[in-house]
């Protein structure tokens, strides 16, 4: 069913902007949409590439900080700065208030691929809830009074952004958190992981990159516009927004283009639709440095062949899993030995499975693991 050959050589109206990519296609055939909410409570989409804004629906909530796809691209929770959760379970048509975060300084959500939903606040605090946002309790206090964005890359480690360019990473699902890294800024707005790298973006829109997880960043590139508010990956790309609703699009933060607007005032986040709550969980204070680009091609025909590219520090053995969207594992290949390098492709023929959303994920006996999604079409 799976065959494997392996080769060498080879991230003032109050308006929320949540960007939430469908199944994306290279090229023209990129098929995407966009959802926008302002402080009215209408959610506004877009399903051409953020050219034009249609009403969604409507949302009783005028502070929004966060969203995340949950389980799936359809199953969505937003968090208010005001504590308030919300859930859509058909992608943000209709909304439900599910529970609420004792506190009033909520500034952005994440997900743990055990099903955790994880907000943290301004003032330091990380929230966690077990229930999908019904309940939540303080897991961690982080020492500092001026966070402004969460973040988890592919591999399950989280970053905590402070204003002025502290990096803060925890290895073990937010118990516990060090400091690694810290950016010459002042006006720090959102940190993201996309593509094996993270990103930061000031509000003077300075784009910053790190290439080892959060401890140095280089400074990429700049979006031709201040009041910069949100960031976040598109596919392989990366997506930015100003204050203004001004959307620019960029393939590695370095040279970006103008794609689109809201056409409403002071946007404040962004999001992505990868679902985040569809692993297995990981092993805590595990450190997961076993890395996994983004599948060539992807979206991937079905019964074609897929490339997987990934990087071992050390040697070990490796097994490779294919997931559906709710976690289920559907095809799997016994462990195989590679050696230390940051070049390793493999080739993988996945035979005729379904259209649908999957997860590639690559697990290693000591390095931990790290998923990539990959879409299949007939």
């Amino acid at each position: 069913m799976m065959n494997l050959q392996r080769s060498q050589g080879v991230a003032s109206a109050c308006v929320a902007l949540m960007l939430l990519a469908g199944p994306v296609v290279t090229g023209s055939a990129e098929a995407s949409t966009l959802y926008a909410l302002v402080d009215t409570g209408e959610i506004f989409a877009s399903t051409d590439g953020g050219a034009t804004w249609p009403v969604q629906s409507a949302l009783p909530a005028s502070d929004a900080a966060g969203l995340i796809a949950a389980s799936s691209t359809s199953d969505l929770f937003l968090a208010s700065r005001s504590g308030t959760v919300y859930r859509s379970q058909d992608a943000a048509v209709t909304w439900s208030a599910v529970g609420a975060i004792p506190a009033s300084d909520v500034v952005d959500l994440a997900g743990r691929t055990d099903g955790a939903l994880l907000a943290l606040t301004r003032s330091g605090t990380l929230w966690i809830s077990t229930d999908d946002g019904v309940t939540f309790s303080a897991q961690a206090s982080l020492p500092a009074s001026d966070l402004v964005s969460l973040a988890r890359d592919a591999s399950g480690n989280l970053f905590a952004l402070t204003a002025t360019g502290t990096v803060r990473r925890s290895t073990d699902g937010g118990t516990s958190w060090t400091t690694v890294g810290l950016l010459p800024v002042s006006d720090a707005v959102t940190v993201r992981a996309a593509n094996g790298a993270c990103f930061t973006l000031t509000d003077a829109g300075l784009t910053y990159r790190s290439l080892d997880q959060g401890v140095t960043w280089i400074a990429v590139g700049t979006v031709s516009q201040v009041g910069m508010t949100g960031l976040t990956p598109l596919g392989d790309d990366l997506v930015a927004v100003s204050r203004e609703g001004l959307v620019a699009r960029s393939a590695d933060g370095t040279a970006w283009s103008w794609v689109g607007a809201v056409n409403q005032l002071h946007v404040v986040a962004l999001a992505d639709d990868r679902p985040q709550t569809v692993d297995v969980p990981e092993t805590p204070g595990v450190a997961l440095r076993l890395l996994l680009a983004p599948p060539r091609p992807n979206p991937l025909r079905s019964g074609n062949v897929v490339t997987l590219e990934f990087s071992l520090p050390e040697n070990d053995f490796v097994t490779v899993e294919l997931l559906d969207v709710q976690g289920r594992r559907v095809a799997s290949r016994p462990p195989e030995s590679f050696p230390a390098s940051h070049a390793i492709a493999v080739r993988w023929n996945a035979g005729n499975f379904p259209s649908g959303v999957y997860f590639v994920r690559l697990s290693g006996r000591s390095l931990g693991r790290s998923s990539r999604r990959l879409v299949i079409v007939d």
